[in-house]
């Protein structure tokens, strides 16, 4: 099963969820390979996303649209069975939540069975965001800009809206789930 994993980039920490289900996997024998599309397109860093997110549209799309036919080529070349496929629906950068329109190359490439949106508190975010001790400067920028409970849940809704699109563009089900609840 491949299942596109959607939600917010910052302030959630969706690694420790994703490795529950990895475990999870694990203990039912299921060996499940996961691919963190926004490592993917900064290249684990190499490529800072706030660069990426101040270039054109068109740079940054034609960025994700080749990680997203490499994660897709590399899935098919290695027959892999379960996939998590972590990737945004939307960003926000510069008081601007930038909506990706990815439906088509995610459908063609990745090929995802289901959309998971994950989703956390509005205030478990903020504090998260507030209190970040990373030294990732979009990280940092995410932080300078002092959201507000109301940005953090536009950006939200913004981010399930979006998958729940996607996921009817491709014929497949949506779910949103918080990153909290048991595996």
């Amino acid at each position: 099963m491949r299942v596109l994993v959607t939600g917010m980039i910052a302030g959630m920490d969706d690694a420790d969820y994703l490795r529950r289900v990895v475990a999870l996997g694990q203990r039912n024998h299921r060996d499940i390979k996961v691919y963190n599309a926004v490592e993917d397109f900064t290249k684990a860093g190499k490529k800072p996303l706030e660069r990426l997110l101040g270039t054109t549209d068109y740079v940054f799309e034609l960025t994700r649209e080749k990680e997203y036919e490499k994660i897709g080529y590399e899935i098919q070349r290695n027959n892999y069975q379960d996939v998590i496929i972590r990737a945004p629906a939307t960003v926000e950068w510069n008081r601007i939540n930038r909506k990706f329109k990815d439906q088509r190359i995610l459908r063609d490439f990745i090929k995802p069975d289901l959309i998971v949106t994950l989703i956390d508190a509005e205030w478990a975010i903020k504090l998260k965001l507030e209190t970040l001790q990373e030294a990732d400067p979009f990280l940092v920028a995410l932080k300078q800009r002092n959201h507000t409970l109301y940005d953090i849940l536009s950006w939200m809704n913004e981010e399930v809206s979006l998958s729940e699109d996607w996921a009817r563009y491709m014929g497949i089900p949506h779910y949103v789930i918080d990153r909290k609840s048991n595996v």
